[in-house]
């Protein structure tokens, strides 16, 4: 995948300058438990082979995430201009949405996805709700950047936020609206007392237009699929597998090939529509434990800072805010264990190392702003 190039680029630079970042000693343990398994459990095959690269590369975007953090102070210009990165990501898959939208055949989905999803758009991912996913992560991170003091940075951030919703509405995803709804309206709440008084007012205002608004598409896919499809079945499927290999799973990338033989459906290419029991079925419960865990532990230390009227406090609320709606996500599909995984852990330790710097206090930063 063309991100693993970006990864990796990233992470060797975190490596060449040789900052020693304490958000990557959280998936220390992760690593080991993939090599350990790799040499001595599971059976070294091909899919087991790609399996594994893609965790390891999604370790090394949370270690590639922490590096960028370090470069990034959100009230500088690398700040301005990684929000800016954001902004066009977003608006090019808007763009790209709309032609979509209009009957244009770009990034077109594979036969069996298409038949099921039918006009929603997906952007240039593979299915409609990964691209609802990659924007849920976007928002969380565009958050903080709205309470910058730039305001181009503040304008920027906006943009790349209310630029999402379209896409979630034309993309059909109930689960991803929903969560990114709930996300913006958490992190309204959480603001500081006294603090921002008109976004208190504007945001969930704006949010009740948004969601009156593409009223009738939700109640159109409420119609079409009440019960999530067969979500249920999936679910006792995979349930069924865990005690076979409870610690250490079959092996990253074996679900279809395990849990294929026991069910039709699954057979067909259908993985089990939750991302925890997809990787306690492939990684074992110990290595889900040790997977995200460290996304437990920066939501712990969030939790702590989420009061703080501080850049570190902004970055905390964000990530407060959006963790029940991914978990949403992530208990609702296996996306969040694909390709949006490298993307979630790269953005989870950007938001996590932001609350951990402090090389310049805020309220400098702020001054020196003021003055220029």
């Amino acid at each position: 995948m063309t991100y693993t190039v970006g990864i990796a680029v990233i992470a060797v630079l975190g490596l060449l300058t040789g900052r020693r970042l304490e958000s990557n000693r959280l998936f220390f343990p992760f690593v080991a438990f993939l090599i350990f398994c790799y040499s001595f459990v599971w059976t070294q095959t091909g899919e087991v082979q790609a399996g594994m690269i893609h965790m390891l590369t999604a370790a090394a975007a949370w270690a590639a995430g922490a590096y960028a953090a370090s470069c990034v102070e959100r009230d500088q210009k690398n700040g301005q201009i990684f929000i800016y990165w954001i902004l066009a990501t977003v608006l090019l898959q808007l763009g790209i949405s709309v032609l979509q939208f209009v009957g244009l055949q770009l990034f077109p989905t594979n036969a069996v996805t298409s038949e099921l999803v039918g006009s929603r758009v997906n952007g240039s991912f593979g299915h409609p709700t990964t691209l609802g996913k990659v924007l849920l992560l976007f928002i969380m991170a565009s958050l903080p950047f709205t309470r910058s003091t730039l305001r181009r940075t503040r304008s920027a951030a906006w943009a790349a936020v209310a630029a999402s919703f379209p896409m979630f509405v034309l993309s059909g995803g109930r689960a991803n609206f929903f969560s990114a709804v709930v996300m913006i309206l958490l992190w309204t709440l959480l603001l500081p007392r006294g603090r921002a008084l008109a976004s208190k007012v504007a945001i969930p205002l704006g949010v009740a237009v948004v969601g009156f608004a593409s009223a009738g598409v939700w109640f159109a896919r409420f119609e079409e699929d009440p019960e999530g499809s067969t979500r249920q079945h999936f679910n006792e499927v995979a349930l069924a597998l865990i005690p076979g290999n409870p610690l250490a799973g079959t092996g990253p990338n074996t679900y279809i090939t395990t849990a294929g033989p026991t069910d039709m459906l699954t057979a067909q290419g259908w993985p089990v529509h939750n991302s925890v029991l997809l990787a306690a079925v492939e990684i074992g419960m110990l290595g889900t434990i040790l997977l995200f865990m460290p996304l437990l532990v920066a939501f712990g230390v969030a939790w702590r800072r989420r009061r703080e009227d501080s850049k570190t406090g902004d970055f905390a609320r964000a990530y407060v805010s959006a963790l029940p709606g991914i978990s949403l996500v992530a208990l609702t599909g296996w996306g969040m264990m694909s390709d949006v995984l490298p993307l979630w852990l790269f953005l989870a330790a950007f938001c996590f190392q932001q609350q951990l710097s402090n090389k310049v206090s805020d309220r400098s930063l702020a001054f020196a702003t003021d003055i220029r």
